[in-house]
């Protein structure tokens, strides 16, 4: 097999050389985004310098031929992999979606297949000859209409991901700027020698120079990496938390022109990424003055869209400890909301049922006498006036001996609902156990509170024989606090107990107020 030697020949293997020293060497880096597709992006390109370098070297045609085909396998590779790095790296990638990504690989499948076959067909090369030029042996192509399918869909995707690239460094803040620039230069830096070379203006005469560019390409950002620590700070952080993360982000520059805007956001404000890039915050919002915080560990709560979010801001510094702009975080906030209103619905819902006898719906003893102690205290304060009225059934027992227990619980149904309604709206009133039930009137003096029992014992009397053929009356104990700093609540608790018994003693079914000549032991002894 006859080799020839001319010495540009080793700027390929050493670019192949560099390719794969390169892929290695970051291999043991810690991983960055896209750091797998960059070192497939620098096989490829070992492949492709790699093959041409050796079929510079062949000068038999069939080797050529097949180091031809191994040398697409890389120019095909290198690109594809080397614009979806770019993608990537750029925060661009989800912008291509799966069936895109299908659609994208068809011409390169197709392509592939007609250079693995080109011998067979003249759709890749209408023909390809073995000729000497400057006492080298290389290959004279004439492409054919696949070739060209394909030269245009490779110039196609490269310059689409550096436009993207471009809309990603106006989008991103400075820190991410230069890294991008360098990406961009690299990526377009081989496109123009393979131009030349296509065009026949070729100063490698009869090399292909491309893949030595995509190489120096692979080199600069290699150096970066190694040297420089190109992605100490990348967009992996933008990627993985602001586009991924659950609330909504909006970036702002110091004029509150809106930067970026992530998915979460974009549903917030019913815009999509493009449009929001360049406009300014009130066109996004009608509330755009409430979504900036003056105090930044501030934050405040804003319905939008139907939800209620809390709202928080950061200012967007630089490096050099400058203000550029603002980030404002959205987090939805609305099932936490809902959660605690039911939470509270459902505690209060409790208190009120701890605190509610079961039967009649009033407050249950250990409820009232909590809320009488507070008052009892508010008037020992303020010197106001207070009163308690003590009530008994009377023949109640009767009432469950001969009708029954269901019967019992009618009367007393019936005498707690005739309470409520016969009291006035600032009364308290309570079962107090049993058949006693008991009223705080609120501010009220003797001629008042004697008045309210009267009421109670001609009225409902009548009510409950609605529900009991056996008679049932009221005995009740009224007491009036002197206001004597000597007297506790359960003092008070007990006179209106022996005021309660007097009216028993005194016949039942009226109202006696205590006064200090009533003995309890004396009045229960004569029952």
């Amino acid at each position: 097999m006859a080799l020839q030697f001319h010495y540009l020949q080793l700027l390929y293997f050493f670019a192949c050389l560099l390719s794969l020293s390169l892929a290695v060497g970051t291999s043991k880096l810690p991983p960055f985004h896209g750091s797998r597709i960059w070192r497939t992006t620098l096989f490829f390109i070992a492949l492709w310098s790699g093959s041409d370098g050796l079929l510079k070297l062949f000068a038999d045609f069939s080797a050529k031929q097949i180091l031809l085909r191994l040398s697409y396998i890389g120019v095909m590779g290198t690109t594809i992999s080397w614009s979806y790095f770019v993608l990537v790296f750029g925060n661009c990638g989800h912008l291509i979606g799966k069936k895109l990504k299908v659609l994208l690989l068809v011409i390169p499948s197709v392509s592939f297949l007609g250079v693995m076959t080109f011998s067979w067909h003249p759709l890749f090369y209408t023909s390809l000859e073995l000729v000497q030029r400057n006492g080298l042996w290389a290959l004279e192509r004439r492409y054919g209409p696949l070739f060209w399918v394909w030269a245009v869909y490779a110039y196609a995707i490269i310059l689409s991901s550096s436009i993207l690239l471009i809309q990603a460094m106006v989008r991103f803040p400075k820190q991410y700027k230069s890294q991008i620039s360098l990406i961009l230069a690299a990526a377009l830096l081989p496109t123009i020698p393979n131009v030349l070379y296509l065009t026949g203006i070729n100063f490698m005469s009869p090399y292909d120079p491309s893949s030595l560019f995509f190489a120096l390409s692979g080199l600069l950002i290699g150096m970066s990496i190694l040297k420089f620590r190109f992605f100490d700070v990348t967009p992996v952080a933008y990627h993985a938390v602001f586009q991924d993360m659950k609330s909504g982000v909006l970036v702002l520059d110091s004029r509150k022109i809106v930067l970026d805007i992530n998915p979460v956001a974009e549903r917030i404000f019913a815009v999509t990424h493009l449009k929001a890039i360049g406009q300014s915050l009130e066109k996004l919002s009608d509330e755009a003055g409430e979504l900036i915080m003056d105090d930044y560990s501030d934050t405040a709560e804003k319905k939008l869209n139907g939800r209620l979010y809390e709202i928080s801001s950061a200012p967007l510094v630089t490096p050099g400890s400058s203000k550029e702009g603002l980030i404002i975080h959205f987090h939805d906030i609305t099932a936490l909301k809902e959660t605690e209103k039911k939470l509270s619905d459902a505690n209060k819902q409790l208190k009120e049922i701890a605190g509610t006898d079961a039967l009649t719906g009033l407050l249950n003893r250990r409820n009232f006498f909590e809320q009488a102690a507070r008052e009892f205290s508010r008037s020992r304060r303020s010197g106001s006036s207070f009163t308690m009225i003590l009530i008994d059934l009377d023949n109640f027992k009767a009432v469950n001996d001969n009708m029954g227990h269901l019967a019992g619980d009618d009367v007393l149904r019936v005498t707690a609902e005739s309470l409520v309604e016969l009291s006035r709206s600032g009364d308290i009133v309570g079962r107090y156990g049993g058949d006693e039930f008991i009223i705080m009137p609120f501010e009220t003096d003797e001629d008042h509170a004697l008045e309210l029992a009267k009421r109670y014992v001609s009225e409902i009397p009548l009510r409950i024989r609605g529900v009991s053929e056996i008679p049932v009356t009221l005995s009740i104990g009224i007491i009036l606090h002197d206001g004597s700093p000597d007297t506790s609540l359960e003092d008070v608790f007990d006179r209106a107990d022996t005021a309660m018994y007097a009216s028993k003693a005194a016949g039942k079914n009226q109202a006696s107020l205590w006064t200090p000549e009533m003995n309890k032991k004396t009045i229960k002894g004569t029952l």
